[in-house]
């Protein structure tokens, strides 16, 4: 049988996610609430990955800016402390896993739906990608994105550009 796309997804807890997948929630949810200052990292100066990491943050909180003087909503991120992700950040790690498997038309399509205008989209996808690579070059890696088959299903635009770099990848 197949899932009913009316009916409400699942709700996803932190306590389902991956380490890099709970970090990478830590820091979307730095876009729009200022973490809690630690005694320990305001005596020394931030690592390269904690720099990159804030880079990648200002990049998202640039999209949120350009967002709110459009005059659309913005991501909505979840609160610190809250369990349950919102709908915003599950569609973002599933952007930012596709960016590190070097799906970008995969990612493309998670992210239309936040901002549908290409300019402002592009914004946002280089945020992800920021972030994404950061993660990547941390060692957090996020699980493959599962949606792959069920989007290049519905979206012929994402098979036709994705079918020839599976022919390419195939006869390496």
């Amino acid at each position: 049988m197949g899932h009913d796309r009316s009916a409400p997804p699942e709700p996803i807890t932190l306590d389902e996610l991956s380490l890099p997948e709970r970090l990478a929630v830590w820091v979307l949810r730095c876009i729009d609430h200022e973490p809690r200052p630690c005694a320990a990292r305001q005596r020394r100066a931030p690592s390269g990955f904690v720099r990159e990491l804030n880079d990648a943050i200002s990049q998202f909180q640039g999209f949120q800016m350009q967002m709110h003087a459009e005059g659309w909503a913005g991501l909505r991120l979840a609160e610190w402390g809250t369990l349950l992700l919102s709908r915003d950040e599950r569609r973002l790690l599933r952007a930012l896993a596709a960016c590190q498997a070097g799906q970008t038309g995969l990612a493309d399509n998670f992210l239309f739906r936040f901002a549908p205008r290409s300019v402002i989209r592009s914004h946002l996808t280089h945020a992800v990608a920021a972030l994404a690579a950061t993660l990547a070059a941390g060692g957090y890696w996020l699980p493959q994105p599962a949606e792959a088959g069920a989007l290049a299903a519905n979206h012929p635009k994402w098979i036709a550009s994705h079918t020839v770099g599976a022919a390419v990848q195939v006869t390496r």
